[in-house]
């Protein structure tokens, strides 16, 4: 989804309702709308990202052709410190700069000059140009009495990991020329994550205009517990589900059997609200909770017509004939018996836990959503997973 409204990128997916894109005007800074939260609040710790990512030591770039291929890229909004969503884009070289294709506007190229070191700039530069608006470019920036200060000299910065990509620095894209020359149009909080896609969603989507076909690229995880869970092997996370870029968790049971719960799936605005997954009933017209399906260590496949659904009535598509695959060659592993529970487990005591957003900012122990849970054990030794609620 773009930003804002119902238009999907690239289109991967058909809107029922769609509306115009909300200009600069509608969230810039000359009509005051749009308060922003101080930058600090989103500013994560290399620990806080560290869980996502799963690796603490950035990677040795020997040579870049390995860097090139399809990501899934997630972020968050100064506006609201919702996750901004998004979907995918791609790596490509030219000469001995990275290019990041596609990254939030479709259209948009991105030049990045990479080091030995895994670490990367992005220099400002010019990255789009819009149809109606002119000439996007990109540059970090700050805020100051709750206005954002636009800042070209300082190079944005971020690190190559292992098993993904964080830029470090705010960030955003600002308009060059015209009425609303200055303002933002995309508008980011430090350690934007895009991760190498995995896996792939694959499902058919009916609308008032007709049914396609729907090929979605997802990165897939199994560092997130489902309340409750103790195995490792109960849940995944799919990020860019249904391409808008969030996360969702999905539990698994031994019976080869999944659950995908009713959760946050995209955001639309204050016209649209929140979107949500729900199964549906085609004959009845009604939307259910949760999405089922059965799987192997192949593939999951929905057993269910399912849909997204905004606290404002506002649907995307009916889907169906839906399959989740890896595309590296990784396999689904289901939980070792009916119960979930990992026979080699061993229970230690547990001195204390802690609770973040994916934001780090604190949050408290029965937050909704997806949560980052420490657990400090009496052995000093400490565990960080993902939670969903």
């Amino acid at each position: 989804m773009r930003k804002f409204t119902l238009t999907i990128v690239a289109a991967l997916m058909a809107v029922v309702s769609f509306a115009q894109r909300p200009t600069a005007q509608d969230f810039g800074l000359k009509n005051g709308k749009g308060a922003l939260i101080e930058q600090s609040a989103f500013e994560n710790s290399t620990d806080d990202v560290n869980p996502l990512l799963g690796k603490k030591s950035p990677k040795v770039i020997n040579t870049l052709d390995d860097l090139p291929g399809t990501y899934v890229y997630y972020g968050r909004q100064p506006f609201t410190n919702q996750p901004y969503g998004g979907g995918s884009m791609t790596i490509t070289l030219s000469d001995d700069k990275v290019i990041f294709n596609d990254l939030f506007e479709e259209g948009s190229a991105v030049e990045a000059v990479v080091g030995a070191d895994g670490s990367f700039t992005i220099s400002n530069q010019d990255v789009y140009t819009h149809e109606t608006y002119g000439a996007f470019e990109i540059a970090t920036y700050s805020i100051s009495a709750g206005s954002v200060v636009i800042n070209r000299e300082t190079p944005i910065s971020g690190t190559i990991y292992q098993d993904g990509i964080v830029i470090s620095s705010p960030w955003g894209f600002f308009l060059k020329e015209g009425e609303y020359a200055g303002e933002f149009w995309d508008l980011f909080s430090g350690n934007t994550i895009l991760f190498p896609a995995n896996a792939k969603m694959d499902y058919t989507t009916a609308t008032n205009s007709g049914t396609s076909n729907v090929s979605v690229p997802v990165f897939v995880t199994y560092d997130v517990y489902e309340e409750g869970a103790e195995n490792p092997n109960d849940s995944i996370e799919i990020y860019n589900f249904a391409g808008n870029g969030l996360i969702v968790g999905a539990k698994l049971f031994a019976d080869k059997t999944f659950r995908i719960v009713s959760q946050t799936s995209s955001y639309g605005g204050s016209t649209y609200g929140t979107y949500s997954t729900y199964s549906s009933d085609a004959e009845a017209n009604e939307s259910k909770d949760p999405i089922t399906g059965t799987g192997d260590e192949n593939a999951l496949t929905f057993g269910t017509y399912w849909m997204q659904l905004s606290t404002t009535n506002y649907w995307r598509g009916l889907h169906s004939n839906t399959t989740l695959s890896y595309t590296d060659g990784s396999k689904f592993k289901f939980p070792v018996d009916a119960a979930g529970i990992n026979a080699t487990t061993v229970a230690k005591e547990v001195a204390s836990e802690s609770y973040v957003d994916l934001s780090g900012r604190k949050v408290s122990a029965d937050a909704k959503g997806l949560v980052l849970k420490t657990v400090t054990y009496a052995d000093g030794t400490k565990k960080t997973v993902k939670v969903v609620r």
